[in-house]
């Protein structure tokens, strides 16, 4: 890919080497081969700013491509009661994650499931907050640091 943005250059490089010998060594033509030589350098540093620019241009692509996989990480989640959930994802995979951790640190943390005396629930080993329902017909969700579980 770098090579492509040089080549131009790199080709009107060659012709004013093919000019510098073509030319009579005693022909000065008002200055020519001194306007040759003076061609040559500017091509030369301009193949060198190219050169600059095109692995410039392949590091910010590097980083815009980071940037839409932390994105498309940030974003493949839903939330619903109070738990982050993965979209389009079945099993085990698909969560629950840590809403504290998720909006706090940006990081899925997974939580682990926990059954307690009618509630139904998880835990995150991370933040130490449980995140749990009480297992009716109409569940209600309440989040907190519940040490009675044990952790």
């Amino acid at each position: 890919m770098v090579m492509e943005y040089l080549a131009p250059i790199s080709s009107a490089v060659g012709i004013v080497k093919t000019i510098k010998e073509l030319w009579p060594a005693k022909a000065d033509d008002n200055g020519i081969k001194e306007q040759l030589s003076l061609l040559m350098e500017l091509l030369l540093e301009a193949q060198q700013s190219s050169l600059a620019i095109a692995e410039e241009n392949l590091r910010l692509r590097q980083q815009v491509e980071d940037g839409k996989k932390e994105l498309a990480a940030f974003t493949d989640f839903e939330f619903r009661e109070d738990v982050y959930w993965r979209k389009g994802v079945e099993g085990p995979d698909a969560g629950p994650y840590c809403q504290v951790c998720r909006d706090r640190d940006a990081k899925p943390v997974r939580l682990h499931r926990r059954d307690d005396n009618g509630f139904h629930g998880w835990f995150c080993k991370v933040c130490q907050n449980s995140f749990y329902q009480q297992t009716r017909s109409t569940p209600e969700m309440a989040y907190g640091s519940d040490s009675s579980w044990g952790f």
